[in-house]
């Protein structure tokens, strides 16, 4: 039986269509050969030495027709490519050349690693102790740059309307500022809360309620203001900081006879 399709095979050095993303396929429900074809277009024709190969000859084989056209953008998407690609680079160790359509393989993974490794060795943010950090709050420089106003009362922050948004979650991260404005805190190394840097505490402690004040206020992130919390406790557990004790009220209705 005569049938309308025709098997040809794909030269790679003849055909200079053979990196074209329109690919023509016999069964439109082939999965097999949608699979073969959208690795072909990933390998590039020097990392294919062996034509003699049967996957080389199943790969550059193909059934071409004028109908039906592939979708490699759908393919990309499918849970059975991405299956496909990964168990052929662990098993037969394809190489894949770089393509954004594709994710890092194991080995380049593994190559990276220790390149990030030692990066993150570096110090990339001054480090102050807080015998450092006592002195700094008593020196010159920091009644030049504060003046007798608490650290966060000169910093602003950008947002829409009227309420204040709740502060970010922290602004250093991989030990370096990542953030454009981070928070009074944060954007000064010599600032360390601590339960003995009782001056620098007090900065964030209400003189009439004796409450610390919230990060929307003061412009804390999350990560500072927790550390502020547990510091301020801490001081008061110690004696450095006076604790105000609530005013309580009780009902003299149970009382009275």
């Amino acid at each position: 039986m005569e049938q309308n399709e025709t098997q040809t095979t794909v030269n790679v050095r003849d055909n200079p269509h053979w990196r074209r993303r329109d690919l023509y396929y016999a069964d439109e429900t082939d999965c097999v050969s949608q699979l073969l074809c959208f690795t072909l277009l990933q390998f590039s024709y020097s990392r294919v030495k062996d034509l003699n190969h049967p996957v080389s000859k199943l790969l550059f084989t193909k059934t071409i027709t004028n109908n039906m056209a592939a979708s490699l953008r759908a393919l990309q998407r499918s849970r059975l490519i991405q299956d496909f690609l990964r168990r052929n680079s662990q098993e037969n160790q394809f190489q894949l050349t770089w393509s954004r359509n594709l994710a890092l393989t194991r080995r380049l993974q593994q190559e990276d690693a220790p390149a990030e490794d030692d990066t993150n060795t570096s110090p990339k943010r001054l480090i102050v102790d807080v015998q450092t950090s006592i002195r700094y709050l008593d020196s010159k420089a920091f009644q030049e740059g504060y003046g007798d106003k608490p650290v966060w009362f000169h910093y602003r922050r950008n947002f829409k309307g009227q309420i204040p948004p709740k502060t970010r979650k922290s602004c250093i991260r991989n030990g370096e500022i990542s953030t454009s404005s981070p928070c009074p805190v944060c954007r000064d190394e010599y600032l360390v809360l601590d339960s003995k840097n009782t001056k620098l505490l007090e900065q964030f402690i209400s003189p009439y309620s004796g409450e610390i004040l919230d990060s929307k206020q003061t412009g804390l992130c999350q990560q500072q203001q927790k550390t502020l919390v547990l510091e301020v406790m801490r001081a008061q557990d110690e004696g450095g900081l006076e604790k105000q004790l609530p005013f309580r009220t009780y009902n003299y209705e149970d009382y009275k006879s």
